[in-house]
This record gives structure tokens, sequence and C-alpha cells, in this order.
């Protein structure tokens, strides 16, 4: 097989491989992050359920953590519709949004850095196609 592979050029190398991997059943390409938990101190959390169903509800579990005066959002068990266009919103207690990303998978455990400084109120999975949220919670501090 070694030697096969060897007179094809790297591009139909990848290809084979990839053809010959998904004939046994291993799923390519799937999309999920996975971001390591940040350093600092967790100060709120929130388990957000969204109000739709099927492709347009999201879910995860929020997490805001101080890094040395640098907040940073993490959501854990991300499970959102395969849609262009989600962000990830946090919003003050002013309503006013202190981060406003794209979301970087549709699954898996991601971190945002939020540039501005709290009190953050909300955590919202936004959908820019349909102008509706698909996913929000309200943050809660840990003692």
């Amino acid at each position: 097989m070694l030697l096969i592979l060897m007179v094809f050029s790297n591009q139909q190398r990848v290809f084979l491989l990839s053809l010959a991997l998904t004939a046994c059943g291993i799923p390519l390409g799937t999309n999920t992050s996975n971001d390591r938990v940040p350093n600092g101190i967790n100060i709120s959390n929130c388990s957000m359920d969204g109000p739709g169903t099927g492709t347009t509800k999201a879910s995860a579990f929020a997490k805001i953590y101080d890094s040395n005066g640098t907040f940073i959002l993490r959501l854990e068990s991300v499970s959102a519709p395969d849609e262009v266009g989600l962000q990830v919103q946090v919003k003050t207690s002013g309503s006013q949004n202190a981060l406003a990303a794209t979301l970087k998978s549709t699954t898996g455990n991601q971190n945002y850095t939020i540039t501005s400084s709290g009190p953050f109120a909300t955590v919202v999975i936004y959908s820019t196609a349909a102008q509706t949220a698909y996913g929000e919670c309200s943050l809660i501090p840990v003692p």
C-alpha cells in the first residue's frame, strides 16, 4: 500500500487517505472546537437552553473568568444549529454589547476574550440570518 501511495501526488494521497478513512466509518472535519479552560478565577456562570427546537435552539454552559484583569467567556458543551452567521454575545447590565463575536463552532468548548469591563449580565447565541436569539442565559455571580 505504501509503495502504491508513493506514485501519487500529495493532493492525490490526501484524497485517497480521506476516501479510505471515510469508507472505514471514520468521520473527517467534525468542526468541533475544544479550547482549554482559561487561567483565572471563575466569577459568574449560567446555563443556556434555547427556547426553540431542532434547528433554532442553542445550548451551552457559560462561564466568565477574570484572568488578571482580562475577562474571558468560556462556553462549554456548545450545541448550536449548523448555520452561517451565528454570534456569541455578552451584554452588560446596561444592555450594552461587551462582546459580539462569530461562534467558532457549533459544538465543543470555546473561549472568547472580552475587551470591555463588566458587570456582565447575559450571554446570547444569536442568529444574524434569522435576527433572533437561539439561546440566552442570565449570568449568576460565583460567591
